[in-house]
């Protein structure tokens, strides 16, 4: 359970502090205050806040090169979690991804049954639709390509 230093209806106070291993030495604590939007579940402040913190409090030279975790009343440490909303943008970002992957990989297949050389995985887009442009093959739209390709 962990026990805010203060606490409003908008925010809770915590101690911010870490380990440099550039420094080889302990980073001072520092309070700051946390918008109780950007805490977990658990009430654990999430790791965008977490970095933003302890960038404003150390410097971003120090933190790149630092272990950072939160101190509460009772002296508890805790190291950030992710908040829902962390969460669910990265499952977003997973889904974009894996998206655009499909999609190249349908280019690719298109491309090849169209006589189109030196298509493989791991080409960036730019370069397979060169590599249509040189073929003279012309690139076929979205919609001519999920049709082609039979895409969900």
């Amino acid at each position: 359970m962990i026990t805010y230093i203060a606490e409003t209806e908008k925010a809770v106070k915590l101690c911010v502090t870490g380990y440099c291993y550039a420094l080889e030495k302990y980073l001072p604590s520092k309070e700051v205050w946390v918008p109780r939007s950007l805490l977990s579940a658990h009430g654990i402040p999430g790791i965008w806040i977490t970095s933003v913190k302890a960038s404003d409090t150390f410097g971003d030279r120090v933190v790149a090169n630092s272990e950072v975790w939160w101190v509460d009343a009772e002296g508890g440490e805790f190291e950030a979690e992710p908040t829902d909303n962390e969460i669910a943008n990265a499952r977003l970002h997973q889904a974009a991804r894996q998206a655009g992957i499909d999609a190249l990989g349908r280019l690719i297949t298109y491309g090849k049954s169209h006589g189109v050389k030196g298509l493989r995985k791991g080409l960036k887009r730019s370069t397979v639709l060169r590599k249509f442009a040189e073929a003279g093959v012309e690139a076929p739209t979205a919609e001519q390509l999920d049709s082609y390709c039979g895409a969900a």
